[in-house]
């Protein structure tokens, strides 16, 4: 019961986090995305959650200060503008020691762009361990869609050879895809797992696959799964402004 409440908790944060990245929000829209969650699609389930940390107590903590955190869009703050039109408008934007890294997105010709605040050296790559991702939006400008992050510098942001993006602790991995909808692109989780030690120095496991709920031995062989996932794919190397 207390994991299922834990993922309930992150689910909701996955739609705060968005709306925080998107400046025009309003209450109807707010409860709009909220109401999406229920939906238990993987392009409704949006990205932006703190990894459970192993103590209950923390993780209460993680949530409130993650959800205060990712109302700030450090970019947009500095210039006050929260739309672009091309790439080269948001590169443009950024000053040193600010980062970027452009992406493919899968099936398309379009491309994402990765920005950061700062970055460090992972072996011998930039690397961060958070990151705001601006996509192509119907009306052609790009806009945040969200943020990715992991909670350690030992874990950076690393992304495969089929666009998938993860972020990682010692206490989960998630999955991340940009997905096609509606003429847009979305962030959506894919697939997420998460190890809480409160109980057992083994930890119990529990996830998220496309928008449904998993634990135990189902979830342990997903978790294992996905860190060979993460461990076969690239750390992403960001572009640093001088």
């Amino acid at each position: 019961m207390k994991k299922s409440f834990i993922i309930f908790l992150m689910l909701c944060l996955f739609t705060v986090s968005l709306s925080a990245c998107r400046k025009e929000n309003n209450d109807s829209s707010v409860n709009e995305e909220i109401g999406s969650v229920y939906s238990e699609t993987k392009e409704d389930i949006i990205s932006n959650v703190s990894l459970i940390s192993s103590d209950e107590n923390e993780t209460s903590n993680e949530i409130n200060d993650t959800n205060v955190s990712h109302y700030s869009n450090w970019l947009e703050e500095a210039i006050q503008k929260n739309s672009f039109n091309t790439i080269d408008d948001i590169i443009s934007s950024l000053e040193s020691p600010n980062a970027y890294a452009i992406i493919d997105i899968s099936d398309s010709e379009d491309k994402a762009i990765l920005v950061t605040s700062a970055t460090y050296d992972y072996e011998g790559s930039n690397a961060s361990i958070s990151a705001y991702l601006y996509v192509n939006d119907k009306s052609n400008n790009y806009v945040c869609e969200g943020m990715i992050s992991s909670d350690s510098t030992s874990t950076p942001l690393t992304i495969d050879t089929n666009g998938y993006i993860y972020s990682s602790s010692h206490s989960g991995t998630e999955k991340y895809a940009i997905v096609s909808k509606d003429n847009s692109y979305v962030l959506t989780l894919v697939e997420g797992n998460y190890i809480d030690f409160s109980s057992s120095d083994e930890g119990s496991y529990s996830g998220i696959i496309d928008g449904n709920v998993i634990e135990g031995d189902e979830a342990k062989k997903a978790n294992d799964r996905l860190v060979s996932e993460v461990s076969n794919s690239m750390v992403i190397d960001f572009i640093v402004i001088e």
